[in-house]
This record gives structure tokens, C-alpha cells and sequence, in this order.
């Protein structure tokens, strides 16, 4: 027994399955976390390794190639970028998206533990993260106020960080702006040297007399006790008296020829809050953790922890990267809501009947959310991850809309057809959706299957439109399930012909009515009495109450008669209420049915349903007169498809339409990156930035600002970041795009600076930044540099075929200009008086440099203890001179009598590398109505041309993405439809009409790429997924067509009679179905709001394929099943003539 005789012959089987899936569909929404995109999580490891005070060079010669070398053997590495810089290395590693995070890293720590023998042993032990430095936090906090900085910098790294650390979701937290505690020794030279000490004896001093060691422990026969030596000093007065040697009697103490004091680290890190000192607290997304629920969860503990704060401190939160995404998807939830609107008034206008159009729609709530269900707990039966709700998946229900409807049109469609026909209603709704199961069936699989190819796929664009794809599949097959389902049950029992429709109905019963207002007043009773908006006697109209309340206006006095009476009087007029209405909803119930016949036949029809049926008459008329004279000139037909096939293909081939990853959107933010001049003091860049801080504040779109310097290792000091929070979209003129170049020109008017304008919308797709533009060279170090330099240099003055400016925002990081003291020792002096070379370089770099040289303990809290000279004494080369040395028990020397050379150079203050080599990354923006593609393919023609035979470019970031895209949704749209053809074969057994059927796909590509020039879009990600989309849509019209032909044909027709005979009849419901489509995308194309730049191409090409293709499907497709039948038959001729026996 068939699913529609099923349900026919048994109704409840039909309502169940429907309540079924939207019951848990439900549940499966209920459960869903929220995020902009599919959740990604780039399996990205980090190594951090320090040594105090080494170069870069040494950095890099005696870490970074050492571990660089110990991971590159680790499964599944894709590739590996590192870092050099003063003091520290990091190395990341990136690995191929399908690798295991959690086995990549503990590989990665075994490979690292296994070459520490070949480490120095004076780095501090590695640090292996799964973090992504190229990742900003996705949420910063800020802590400022009247407080002292020491204090809040404490909090903040002892308290305050351990606090958010433990919220769910949480996966890292970073510091901009901090200088922890530590204990400062502030060494005094010239006390150093009168009482004929050197570095050395500060040194050993501390470590001697600041020392505390376990000592085990005592054993008796009954107790045993833990013995410690408590010799470490416990306050800052107590450390002052730590004894440094013994002089005839006499005790130098610390305080004698230093200056301690309880104070913070170097300031090498700089945060500001709208121009206001603070400290920015960066959070950072768990691997595996929701974008959205990870800032709902800090908000929710926000309270609690402005309770910890000290007093005079304040806490802000300047970004939360959570805003625009509700903002996006609740865009999304309007769109699609308005696709249903649209697509009901579609179904109705063509129907013209509300309990049809009421048969046909409820396929939508049903089948979009019973997804739901699936996309969470459904993936995870084949080891999947719950899908979100985000920008692919409510898209893809968005964009479904139409198509859900399609096969209940189909089938009601035919059934009401055979009604006109003289069948009864049951057997209507049996025969015609047995007859309709076929095609319906057909073109539903052949959505999905154009799908299948997302197996294939790799890389971002894999993950994005798996989630993409088998949200719309799951979304067309449940809509096929309620069309043998509930469609025709329904209509089995209620659907009427139109002339049937025309009585006026009968009032219903009054005690059926009575029953009915009863039930629907008891609940609303309830809520009265326990409404959540004022008192316990609330008005019948408290929705209406509710709305005034939120316009901000005073409720009119007949909405709230409350306020004037309280008491007995209040309980009467609150049951003079209820009488009221019961009364009203008991008319409303009695006469609900003929109030809308009335609105239907006497405001509608004459309106609307006539005018529709009219123009729907005229259409079959002409088309039919078309339809004839194309089959006559078949030739002509065929030719015009090839030619409009060649056309597109040129199309595609000169490239008129421009290429970029991802659409840019507005999302009322900007991070500007301010590049300071190499060498610069952290004062001086302070002042750099309050300047471009000042222009940005002056300009009204900008709400707020947040600086950044230096907020965790592996960044330059003279690097800084600026989070601009713009106004929202409607509060200003200019959208994020034409602020960016505003922004920019003011900005470089400030010397010293350079400007990089990044827009955030593009990234995440790469485990690097979003630059549209993005390579690096690599080869020979030695000329490496200039070759660089004159790219960018040839960048700078690239235009495009209008003469305008291609890139904005060149930028390279190569950084070279770091100037570096460097002390040359002289070897035969130092022989002489016996001291080693490392004995000035340690001496050195303790009383200049700075050195840790132990622990203090407060409050169970341990600080770094900081030896070196007062400021005074090491604020230029030549104070080292004057540094003494010991150069024997009694005998000191200065730094002037054992160097040879003290000089001055300029080296590079960071040496970056790519998969072994050293590099130069070159990343850019475009300029206003460049494309990425236009770009990238100008700035690689030039690099080529100017490349010497050992260097070569490798496309890194969002430019290595675009090329990776573009090929694997060429290749999956390829792919589609040859899995497409073959599943076409098997349901129509032929080789011949899956050809047919498909014929149609190419012309869908032509209306898009035609809607997408008009429009302005480009081929982009989302645009091109829509594509793929279209590829399984439109071939239903063409299923449609040759269904019925072959039906008719096997009732006898002849081929040309079957199709003058099919494709009038099948004229209405592929309208019906295109137009539906197309109801259903246009919110999202021409919608507004957050995100609308990313979901409107995917919609507009649909829009446009559709309607292109259905055009030339009406015409095209009978002209070839024509021609192709011609050519069968003659084919057939000639091997029935060859069969003839030979007379002789």
C-alpha cells in the first residue's frame, strides 16, 4: 500500500506523522546553539618558547628551527608559520581541517619533548596551546577608573582571570595593557661601586639569603612532620634587609645600594577605553565552543564579578562579536518568516481558496520544522556535530520555503484536476497522487542528490555547505513525506471545487460554539489572573496594553480601567469583563466560517483571484500558441539553446563578473591597524595613538573605541589595534564600506603612522586574517628584501582599467629599522685579567637588561623579583661604560677597559618564516569596486614578472581560499549533475529523457550570472552555493513536463499530441511552483539589516536562475524530447531495416 493510500484510507496515520515532526522539531530547535556561520574550529597548535633577553637571530637559529624541525613530522600537518622575536619563539602550527585537535597537540608535545636535548637550557619550558594567534577574542572587557594601575593589574591577573576562565565555553584569556606586580630592585651604580661589589654579588646575594627549600620531613613512631626552611623574606621592609656581604664588621645590607620598592613589571603593553586608560581583558572561543553562547554566558556573570571589583574601578565591555550575530539571524528568522507570508499569498492567488491554500502551507511549518529535529539530534547518528542555527542553516530553510510547497502543489494540483473531472473527493485524492507520486518523488531526490558531491568537498567551503546541503535535503524529503501524506488525506475529506465554494456556509452550532469559547477562555482566564505585567486583575486587551507600554506611551483610560477602581468594584468589572468577552469570542466562533467567505467572494475574488485567473488564461493561451509553433521549428529552438550556452560560457570565460571569497557586510565595526615607526618607546607610541584616538572620536558614526598594544606574546610593540564601534546602520549615512576610506585618509595625516583598514566580516574562513590580498615570497634572504620592496612598490602604483587605484592598505611584514647596542668584547684584555666572556654579557644584561632572580610570596600569591639600574643609569650606550665588573676577589673593572667596540646598528626586530624558510608576507585591501579575483590575478601577474629564479610566491589566507573555492564548487557543481543524470535514468529507465530533464540546468546558470551583473554581486561563496541550489531546482520543471508526456504517450498519443497536451496542462503548476520559489527568496534578496550583503547574492541568483530557466524550460525541453524521439524512431528505422533477411 502506498504512503497516500495509507493515509487516505487511515487519517490518524497522516496527522501523526506531521505532529511528529513538528513536535520534535521543536525539541530539536529548543536545543540548538547560535552562530553567524557553521562552527569551524581550524585545528591550529601553537608552541611558545622564552629566553629572556635573547635576539631574534638567536631566537631563530637556536629554537625556532629546532622545533620547526621536531613538529614537521607530526600526522596530518598542512603547514607551519613562526615567529622570532627578542626573547621569544612562536611557532604554529596548521593542520589539514579534518585532523583531531586534541591527537594533533599531544602529538605536538611529544615532538617537542623529544627535541628539548636540543634546545638551550635556559629557555623557560614550552608552552603548547590549541589557540590560533591570528584569532582575536571575541569579546574584551576593560577595567579602568580612579583605582591605582598596580592595583587593578593585580585583579585583574589574580583574580579576575581565573573568574572568567572557568565560564563555560571560555578558552582563553589575554591582557592588554597589564604591568603585574613585581618587586623592583633598582640597583645604584655608583653605591655598586663604592662598596666594590659587582652585578654578581647582588645576584647571589638574593639567591642566598631569599631562599626556601623543602627539608622532608620527621618520623617518630607515632607522628610524622614536614620540615621547611622558611628563609625567603615576607614583606618588602624584611626583603630591604637582605644581607649582601660582610665588610670589617660591617653588613651591606640590599637597601644600601639599591632601592626596593613594590611595583610593576616594564610597561610594554598599552590599553585605552575611549581615550581613558584601562586594561583590556581579551576572551577567547574554546576549541568545540559557541561563538554566541560563550558572550551570553560572561554577560549573565557580569554582575557577579562587578561585585569583585575594587573600589573606583568600573568594567565595560567594549567588543562583543555576539551583537551582530543575534542581530544577523534574527534578520534571518524575519526573512524567513516573510518567505512563508509571500509564498502563502502566492499559493492563494493561484489556488484561490483559503482552505486549499491552508492544505498547501502546512507542509512549511511541518516539514522547516521537523529539520530541526534532525540538524541536532538526527547528525549525530553518523558521528556528526549538532548543527547550529546560523547564517547556512536558517538560509537554506529560508531559501526552502518555496520548494517545500512544491510538492503538495503537485499533488493537489492533479487532484483537484480529476475532481473537475467528475471524481469523488476520496477517489480524486487517491488516483491523482498516485499518478503525481512519480515526479514529485523525482524531482525531491534530484535536490538532494545535487548535494551528494558535498562528500567530495574539502577545506571551509566543505563545511559550509555540508550544513548548507543537508539542511535543505532534509527540508525537501520531509515535504515529500507530508505531500503523500497529509496533502492528500486532507483533501480527500475537504478540498471543494470552486463552484462548490460559492455557497455561503452555515453558522456552526451553537452548541458546538458554546463548547469552543469555553475551552479557548478558560486558558486565557489564567493568563489574566497570572499575568506577568502588573496586578492580578489584568485587562482582557493586556496585549494590546502590553504593545503601548512598549511604544513608551501612556495606556488610553478604557485599556485600564484598574487604575480608577480597586476592591469589590474591581472584581465586578473584572467579571463584567469575562461576560464580555464570552460573548464576543462566542461570535466570533458562530460566524468565523461565513464572516471569511464573505471577505473571500466579495473583497478577494473581484480583487485579486479574478485578475489572477484571467492573466493565468491568457498565459496558457499564448503559450500554447508558442508552444505549437516551436515544435515546428525545433531547429530554430535548439539553435537559440546553443547559442545562449555559448553566450554564457564567453560570459564566464572574459570574466565581466568579478570573484571574491566572501561578500564584505556591515556589521558596525572596524579594527583599524596602526603601525608605529620601529624602535619607538611605548610613551612615544601612546601619543601616536591618542592622536589617531582624537580623530576617530571626533567623527559622529563612532560610538566607541578600544586601543590595544602588544596583547600577547608574538606582537610588536609599535603594533597596535583599534576596535571601532560605529553607530547602528541606521543612525548614519555612510555604511562600514565608505567609512573605511574616510577613515583611512584622516588617519595618514598623522606622521609616523601607517594605516591598515580591516574589515572583520571576511574573516574566519582561514586560520589567518581576512586580507583580500595575501601572499608571501620566499628564497634567497639575501635579496629577499628588495624583491619585496619592489612589489609593494609596484602595487602602490597598479590601477585598474579605469585608472583608479587597485589596492589600498599595501602593507608588508618585513620590519627592518630595530636599533640594536652591540657590545664587542675585547678577548685578550679579559684573558689577562682572567674573566670570562659570559661574565659580561650576564653583567650586563642583569643590571641593564633585567633579570628575574626570584619569588615573592604575598597573600599565597607568588611576583617575580626584578634586579637592575635605575633609569638614570641606562638611558644610552654610554652609561654601560661606566659598568664595573670583578675582576678579582677585591679587584673591580669597567665595561670601558674590556670592550673593544660599543656600536650602533640596525637590525630586525622580528624574522618571520613559512614552512622552513624565511619570508616576507605581503597582504592589501582593494580599493571601492574591485573585485578580489581582478585583484589577486593583477598582483600575481606583476610578483611573477618581477621574480628572480630563487624566489617564489605562495598564496596564503583568504587568497588561497578564493582559488581552493572556486574550484571545489566547479567541481561539485559537475559532479551535481552527473549524479543527477544518473538518478534520472534509473527513475525514467531511459538515457535519453534525463537528458531531456536536464537540459534545463545551464539556462539556470545563465539567469543567474544575468541577475548577479544587473545587480552588482559577484561570485562569490554564497552566490555560488546558491547555484548549486539552483542545479537541483529547476530540473523539477522539466520533470513535470516529461512525467505527463510519457504518461499520455503510454495512453496512446502520439509524441507531438502528447506534448501539445501535456505542457499546457502542466503549465499552471510549474508557475505555480517557480513563483512560489521565487516568493519564497525574495526577502532574502532584497531584504535589509544585518548580514543582508551575504545572503542577498545567494537569493538573487536563485531568483534569476529560476526565472530564466523556467522560460526557457517551457520551450527548449519539448523541442529537444521532440527531436530526440525523431531521431529515436529514425534510429529504430534503420536497424529494423538492417534486421530485413537478405532475398538472395
Amino acid at each position: 500500500m502506498s504512503l497516500p493510500a495509507l493515509s487516505i484510507r487511515n487519517p490518524v496515520f497522516a496527522v501523526m506523522v506531521s505532529a511528529a515532526m513538528i513536535i520534535f522539531g521543536w525539541l530539536g530547535y529548543q536545543g540548538l546553539g547560535v552562530s553567524q556561520f557553521p562552527e569551524i574550529d581550524f585545528p591550529v597548535v601553537s608552541i611558545a618558547v622564552t629566553r629572556e633577553a635573547a635576539s631574534p637571530d638567536i631566537m631563530d637559529g637556536d629554537i625556532t628551527d629546532v622545533v620547526e624541525d621536531a613538529v614537521a613530522s607530526v600526522e596530518g600537518v598542512d603547514y607551519i608559520m613562526s615567529r622570532s622575536m627578542e626573547g621569544i619563539s612562536l611557532v604554529t602550527v596548521y593542520f589539514r581541517l579534518e585532523r583531531n585537535i586534541d591527537v594533533a597537540m599531544q602529538d605536538v608535545q611529544n615532538a617537542v619533548s623529544a627535541a628539548r636535548r636540543r634546545l638551550p637550557v635556559d629557555i623557560d619550558p614550552p608552552v603548547i596551546t590549541k589557540v590560533n594567534p591570528n584569532n582575536l577574542p571575541v569579546m574584551w572587557l576593560t577595567l579602568s577608573g580612579s583605582a591605582p594601575l598596580h592595583r587593578i593589574s593585580d585583579f585583574a591577573e589574580k583574580e579576575l582571570k581565573q573568574e572568567i576562565a572557568a565560564i563555560a565555553e571560555v578558552g582563553g584569556v589575554q591582557f592588554a595593557g597589564l604591568q603585574a606586580r613585581s618587586i623592583r630592585v633598582w640597583v645604584d651604580r655608583d653605591k655598586l661601586t663604592s662598596f666594590n661589589l659587582a652585578a654578581d654579588d647582588v645576584r647571589q646575594a638574593i639567591l642566598k639569603q631569599h631562599a626556601e627549600m623543602p627539608a622532608g620531613y620527621i618520623q617518630s613512631k607515632m607522628v610524622e612532620f614536614n620540615l621547611r626552611t622558611m628563609g625567603e623574606a615576607y614583606s618588602v621592609n624584611e626583603f630591604r634587609k637582605l644581607l649582601v656581604t660582610q665588610r670589617d664588621g660591617q653588613h651591606i645590607l640590599l637597601e644600601d645600594l639599591a632601592v626596593v620598592e613594590d611595583g610593576m613589571e616594564d610597561r610594554r603593553s598599552l590599553a585605552r577605553f575611549n581615550r581613558m586608560p584601562a586594561i583590556a581583558v581579551g576572551i577567547r572561543k574554546a576549541i568545540g565552543g559557541n561563538l554566541v553562547g560563550l558572550c551570553e554566558n560572561v554577560k549573565k556573570e557580569l554582575p557577579r564579578l562587578r561585585k569583585m571589583l575594587p573600589p573606583g574601578v568600573e568594567l565595560n565591555v567594549p567588543v562583543d562579536s555576539s551583537v551582530f550575530v543575534r542581530e544577523n539571524i534574527d534578520e534571518l528568522k524575519l526573512t524567513l518568516m516573510l518567505g512563508v507570508l509571500f509564498t502563502g499569498v502566492v499559493c492563494y492567488l493561484f489556488l484561490g481558496s483559503i482552505g486549499t491554500t491552508v492544505n498547501i502551507c502546512l507542509s512549511i511549518p511541518t516539514s522547516l520544522i521537523g529539520t530541526f529535529f534532525f540538524i541536532n539530534y538526527g547528525v549525530k547518528f553518523f558521528g556528526w556535530p549538532p548543527f547550529t542555527i546560523n547564517l547556512m542553516t536558517l538560509l537554506g530553510l529560508s531559501l526552502s520555503v518555496g520548494v517545500v510547497v512544491d510538492d503538495a502543489i503537485l499533488v493537489l494540483e492533479n487532484i483537484y484536476r480529476l475532481r473537475e473531472k467528475g471524481l469523488s473527493m476520496i477517489d480524486a485524492a487517491l488516483q491523482g497522487a498516485s499518478e503525481i507520486s512519480f515526479a514529485a518523488m523525482a524531482s525531491t531526490f534530484s535536490i538532494a542528490a545535487i548535494f551528494l558531491p558535498v562528500a567530495f568537498m574539502s577545506g571551509t567551503i566543505g563545511r559550509f555547505f555540508f550544513q548548507f546541503g543537508v539542511t535543505v535535503s532534509v527540508a525537501v524529503i520531509l515535504s515529500l513525506v507530508c505531500a503523500l501524506t497529509l496533502t492528500p488525506m486532507l483533501s480527500a475529506f475537504f478540498l471543494k471545487l470552486a463552484h462548490e465554494e460559492e455557497k455561503a456556509p452555515r453558522a456552526i452550532h451553537i452548541i458546538l460554539v458554546l463548547l469552543i469559547s469555553f475551552m479557548i477562555q478558560i486558558p486565557l482566564l489564567i493568563l489574566k489572573l497570572f499575568a506577568a505585567t502588573g496586578s492580578l486583575l489584568e485587562s482582557y486587551c493586556w496585549p494590546v496594553k502590553f504593545f503601548f507600554k512598549y511604544l513608551g506611551n501612556s495606556l488610553p483610560i478604557f485599556l485600564d480601567p484598574f487604575q480608577f477602581l480597586s476592591g469589590k468594584q474591581a472584581w465586578m468589572a473584572f467579571s463584567l469583563e469575562v461576560v464580555i468577552e464570552v460573548l464576543v469570542l462566542v461570535l466570533f466562533v458562530r460566524y468565523f466560517k461565513l464572516g471569511l467567505w464573505a471577505v473571500q467572494f466579495y473583497i478577494l475574488k473581484p480583487l485579486f483571484l479574478t485578475p489572477t485567473d484571467l492573466v493565468l488564461n491568457l498565459t496558457t493561451s499564448a503559450y500554447s500558441r508558442l508552444l505549437g509553433y516551436s515544435l515546428k521549428h525545433t531547429n530554430l529552438v535548439l539553435v537559440l539553446g546553443v547559442f545562449i550556452a555559448l553566450a554564457t560560457g564567453l560570459f564566464l570565460g572574459i570574466g565581466i563578473l568579478g570573484q571574491e571569497l566572501v561578500p564584505s557586510e556591515d556589521q558596525s565595526r572596524l579594527l583599524v591597524h596602526v603601525v608605529c615607526p620601529v624602535g619607538a618607546s611605548i610613551d612615544e607610541i601612546g601619543n601616536l595613538l591618542g592622536r589617531c584616538e582624537t580623530i576617530l572620536s571626533d567623527r559622529d558614526e563612532v560610538a566607541g573605541i578600544m586601543t590595544a598594544v602588544a596583547t600577547e606574546s608574538g606582537l610588536l610593540m609599535n603594533e597596535a589595534d583599534i576596535f571601532v564601534q560605529l553607530v547602528p546602520r541606521s543612525d548614519r549615512l555612510l555604511t562600514q564600506q565608505q567609512l573605511g576610506p574616510l577613515i583611512r585618509k584622516e588617519l595618514m595625516q598623522v606622521e609616523d603612522v601607517r594605516v591598515v583598514v580591516r574589515d572583520q566580516s571576511t574573516e574566519g574562513f582561514t586560520p589567518q586574517r581576512g586580507d583580500p590580498i595575501d601572499f608571501s615570497i620566499q628564497g634567497d634572504w639575501k635579496i629577499l628584501p628588495d624583491v619585496g620592496r619592489k612589489i609593494v612598490d609596484s602595487m602602490n602604483y597598479s590601477l585598474t582599467k579605469n585608472n583608479l587605484p587597485l589596492l589600498t592598505d599595501i602593507d608588508m611584514d618585513y620590519r627592518p629599522g630595530m636599533p640594536e647596542v652591540q657590545v664587542t668584547p675585547d678577548r685578550e684584555k679579559l684573558a689577562l685579567l682572567g674573566m670570562p666572556v659570559s661574565r659580561l654579557a650576564e653583567s650586563i644584561s642583569l643590571l641593564v637588561g633585567g633579570e628575574r632572580v626570584g619569588r615573592f610570596t604575598d597573600k599565597g600569591r607568588r611576583y617575580d623579583v626584578r634586579v637592575r639600574f635605575q633609569e638614570q643609569e641606562r638611558t644610552s650606550p654610554e652609561n654601560l661604560l661606566l659598568m664595573t665588573l670583578r675582576a678579582g676577589e677585591n679587584k673591580l673593572v669597567s665595561v670601558e677597559d674590556v670592550v673593544q667596540e660599543l656600536k650602533t646598528v640596525s637590525t630586525l626586530p622580528v624574522i618571520n618564516r613559512y614552512n622552513h624558510q624565511r619570508k616576507i608576507e605581503i597582504t592589501a585591501n582593494t580599493s571601492e569596486g574591485v573585485s578580489q579575483g581582478e585583484a589577486i590575478a593583477k598582483c600575481k601577474e606583476l610578483a611573477v614578472s618581477m621574480l628572480p629564479e630563487n624566489v617564489t610566491l605562495v598564496e596564503l589566507g583568504n587568497a588561497s581560499a578564493l582559488k581552493e573555492t572556486m574550484t571545489s564548487l566547479m567541481f561539485a557543481l559537475m559532479l551535481g549533475i552527473v549524479i543527477a543524470y544518473m538518478i534520472l535514468g534509473i527513475q525514467f529507465n531511459s538515457f535519453i529523457h534525463p537528458f531531456t530533464v536536464i537540459l534545463a540546468m545551464p539556462f539556470a546558470v545563465t539567469g543567474a550570472l544575468l541577475t548577479l551583473w544587473l545587480t552588482g554581486d559577484t561570485l562569490n561563496m554564497m552566490s555560488m552555493i546558491g547555484f548549486i541550489l539552483l542545479m537541483g531546482l529547476v530540473k523539477k520543471n522539466s520533470i513535470i513536463l516529461v512525467d505527463y508526456t510519457n504518461q499520455l504517450r503510454e495512453q496512446g498519443m502520439g509524441v507531438e499530441e502528447a506534448l501539445v497536451k501535456a505542457c499546457p496542462v502542466r503549465l499552471r503548476p510549474i508557475l505555480m511552483t517557480s513563483i512560489a520559489t521565487i516568493a519564497g527568496a525574495i526577502p532574502a534578496a532584497f531584504g535589509v539589516g544585518p548580514g543582508a550583503e551575504t545572503r542577498a547574492p545567494m537569493a538573487r541568483a536563485i531568483i534569476g536562475g529560476i526565472l530564466f530557466s523556467t522560460v526557457v524550460t517551457l520551450f527548449l525541453v519539448p523541442a529537444f524530447y521532440l527531436f530526440a524521439e525523431r531521431w529515436r524512431s529514425f534510429a529504430s528505422f534503420l536497424a529494423r531495416v538492417e534486421d530485413v533477411p537478405n532475398p538472395k
